[in-house]
């Protein structure tokens, strides 16, 4: 915690407004080169799934859906089998949650009773769920080891699911045929959140291609975008392995993992931008994440991940308080004008994003200057202030405007 009576020694501006507000808003509002934070961290601290296993044995592929939508989050698992004189016949696995979401039970069903029983494809076999057609139903989309993606339409209904392959004709992904031996991942999410699914690809080669849904909520139309409107173009031609989406920060906005990394989106609505952040990113106690997959079950955020083995690891977040670390200076503050930003601690050049209290984006500024004024324009309330440093969070304030 900052020394007050050191604080004011060394900040005259801030010794002038102590006259206007009480110790308790000083201390609340002007204390504010150091910040104690807290992060999540993810551990397995018991594991619902610690009994099962995709029968190869080998890379587990697992997704979480409530398949039949009775309130509790089940699993379907794909499979990564092969020999050393080539790909082996993998399946679909389906894990019913005969518990509670508040304790689940993961139960193998099997022949009639898994709905993707039937599907048999030689090597890779990675089965996403969406409601692609708006529904209201679950449908499958998988990922085979020939590049290529299949289409399975739910025929049946939202409690008693019956999925169909589809023709390439009526497969909206039909035109994804990846160069690389194997897709490494495909995710479903809105990142433009214009309230329908987008897709992204990624495979062995290093390729990394947003397919944007340009169509509607019950008829999706995927086209390939440009590097310069793709929001992942920046990780072409890396060792990709494992994407995700979640909204980590709560904004409202999808974020990004790659693995472990955190990249969080600090786009606006339509136009997401994803950046390295390492100061507010979760502590996730995995070398290796394979095929991660994120839900919110019994109010707890919980990661399943595969594993080489053919199992699984259920990770769920606690609080851990993190070592303090130094925030950038906004001055004064409260304001009834302007504030100066102190920029000096960070280096190169700066790029600072100036959000409401719901994290709606008002205005970006970018500067190499160690300082800078901003908000002389804001109405009264209350706002954040985040910068960017070589594509990573070095900083961020809550400000007062009066």
């Amino acid at each position: 915690m900052v020394n007050l009576a050191d604080l004011l020694k060394n900040n005259q501006h801030m010794k002038n407004q102590l006259t206007t507000y009480s110790s308790f808003v000083v201390s609340l509002f002007f204390c504010c080169i150091y910040f104690s934070s807290t992060a999540q961290k993810f551990a397995e601290t018991s594991n619902p799934l610690s009994n099962q296993h995709v029968k190869s044995g080998r890379v587990s592929e697992p997704c979480l859906v409530d398949i039949n939508h009775d309130g509790k989050t089940d699993m379907f698992s794909g499979e990564f089998n092969y020999s050393n004189n080539g790909p082996v016949t993998s399946a679909i696995y389906f894990y019913k949650n005969t518990g509670t979401d508040a304790s689940p039970a993961f139960t193998t069903m099997k022949d009639a009773d898994n709905p993707l029983s039937d599907i048999h494809m030689p090597g890779l076999v990675i089965p996403r769920f969406v409601d692609i057609d708006g529904d209201g139903d679950e449908d499958c989309f998988i990922a085979n080891s020939n590049g290529s993606i299949t289409f399975l339409l739910n025929t049946g209904t939202a409690k008693e699911p019956v999925f169909e392959k589809q023709s390439a004709a009526f497969n909206p992904l039909s035109m994804v045929k990846f160069k690389g031996l194997d897709i490494s991942n495909f995710v479903f999410a809105d990142v433009d959140n214009d309230k329908d699914f987008d897709c992204i690809v990624s495979d062995d080669m290093g390729d990394v291609v947003f397919f944007k849904n340009t169509g509607t909520t019950t008829k999706p139309v995927f086209t390939s975008t440009a590097d310069n409107a793709n929001p992942f173009a920046f990780l072409q031609n890396t060792d990709i392995k494992n994407i995700s989406f979640f909204d980590w920060n709560k904004d409202g906005f999808t974020d990004l993992f790659v693995n472990n990394v955190y990249y969080q989106n600090s786009g606006n609505k339509t136009n997401p931008a994803f950046i390295k952040n390492t100061l507010n990113a979760p502590i996730i106690n995995n070398d290796e994440i394979l095929s991660p997959d994120w839900s919110t079950i019994n109010n707890k955020t919980v990661i399943v991940a595969g594993n080489k083995n053919g199992s699984f690891n259920y990770l769920t977040a606690n609080t851990l308080t993190t070592k303090a670390y130094v925030l950038i200076d906004a001055y004064p503050n409260p304001s009834t004008k302007s504030f100066m930003l102190d920029l000096s601690k960070t280096s190169g050049e700066k790029i600072i994003r100036l959000t409401d209290a719901k994290g709606n984006l008002i205005n970006t500024y970018k500067t190499n200057n160690s300082s800078i004024v901003v908000g002389e324009n804001l109405q009264p309330g209350t706002y954040y202030i985040q910068v960017l440093s070589n594509n990573e969070e070095t900083g961020n304030q809550k400000i007062i405007k009066m």
